[in-house]
């Protein structure tokens, strides 16, 4: 438990389930959010120069223990456990479970169905996806 790129536990606040098991001024349940932008970056510190630990992807769903002002929320990675510093505008409050997930290497999302549109995002293979309906050769997402 002692590994902090694995443990969401730092000297003033810990993830409820810790209580116990490690130290901090006090423990919190944490709020379930999503990835909402293609790539996110997981980070050290709650800065954008602070060191890369992760890169999280569209539709990950994440556990937010803290916020600051600066714009950064402090969370855990569902996926593969991860904690550090997401920027506060990649994520979002879930709407539905993720249907669909990127199998290709990279792929494009456009603001409607035709790929002579100018992409709006470029999506890695791993991110997930709610998928609406479908038009024609194209899924809608929301």
């Amino acid at each position: 438990m002692d590994d902090p790129r694995l443990t969401p536990a730092r000297p003033d606040l810990a993830a409820k389930y810790l209580e116990g098991k490690v130290k901090a001024a006090r423990f919190v349940e944490g709020e379930e959010f999503e990835i909402a932008d293609g790539l996110a970056p997981l980070r050290e510190g709650p800065s954008s120069d602070a060191l890369l630990v992760s890169q999280a992807l569209k539709g990950e769903r994440v556990t937010v223990y803290d916020r600051n002002s600066e714009g950064f929320a402090w969370g855990q990675l569902n996926s593969d456990g991860y904690v550090g510093w997401l920027p506060d505008r990649a994520l979002a409050k879930p709407v539905a479970a993720p249907t669909h997930k990127v199998t290709a290497l990279r792929t494009f999302a456009f603001p409607g169905p035709s790929i002579k549109l100018p992409p709006v995002e470029t999506l890695s293979m791993g991110a997930m996806l709610t998928v609406l309906r479908e038009d024609g050769a194209f899924a809608v997402t929301r």
